[in-house]
């Protein structure tokens, strides 16, 4: 009886921190996002390469100024954006957390999800790591452009489609409520378009429909917190 309990105890402290990780991933890219967007076109404004920024970018820089203007337009940037990486550490976490809970009910395409779903991420990851925290200085021209189309622009390419596999195989096999399952399917996509319109920068443009996905499942997991993991 004693160790029952105590699996019921490690279910829930399991799912607890699953739950954490990847709603605070959401709200920490939902933050990054716009930071990170209005000092990569801050950046440009001072003279690093010419960039055309969105419409809401002029506007919101006047309210995050103080936030831009900190430290060198350069520095700025690379801090916001290598705080993606803890984004993407808390997400995969989450990730783990849930898959666990989901056991064998997802089913052989929903283990492809995951497992493309756990690839993208680390992908990004080292993307993220090649980018900002050590950049074309320390890399080259050559090996810092290549790594940024491999691990973060394939990578991110990955993510979606584990996370759109996951999301159908969730909707079949009734693993997830339904009002969570269907952003994995239209969220992660939108965010190819905001890349390419209205946000204009990666990877704010992916992570940020990313971040609300995340902070639905993060919900999940923890409204299920009282019911032991499969």
């Amino acid at each position: 009886m004693r160790e029952q309990r105590n699996n019921v105890s490690s279910s829930k402290l399991v799912r607890w921190g699953g739950a954490l990780a990847a709603m605070l991933g959401g709200v920490l890219g939902i933050l990054l996002a716009p930071l990170a967007t209005s000092a990569y076109y801050y950046e440009a404004e001072a003279g690093s390469w010419e960039e055309v920024p969105p419409v809401w970018a002029p506007p919101l820089r006047s309210i995050l100024d103080p936030l831009l203007t900190f430290a060198p337009p350069a520095d700025v940037y690379t801090i916001y954006g290598s705080g993606f990486f803890l984004v993407f550490l808390l997400f995969l976490v989450g990730l783990m957390c849930l898959r666990a809970n989901a056991g064998d009910r997802i089913g052989r395409s929903g283990r492809w999800g995951f497992i493309l779903t756990f690839v993208g991420l680390t992908m990004n990851l080292v993307g993220n790591v090649t980018d900002y925290w050590l950049g074309e200085k320390v890399l080259g021209q050559a090996l810092w452009g290549g790594s940024f189309a491999v691990f973060t622009l394939l990578g991110t390419l990955v993510l979606i489609t584990g996370l759109v596999i996951l999301g159908l195989a969730a909707l079949r096999a009734e693993v997830l409520p339904r009002w969570s399952a269907w952003p994995l399917i239209i969220l992660p996509p939108l965010g190819i378009l905001l890349t390419f319109w209205g946000i204009k920068h990666t990877p704010s443009g992916t992570t940020l429909p990313l971040s609300i996905t995340w902070i639905l499942l993060g919900y999940v997991l923890w409204s299920k917190s009282d019911v032991p993991l499969e």
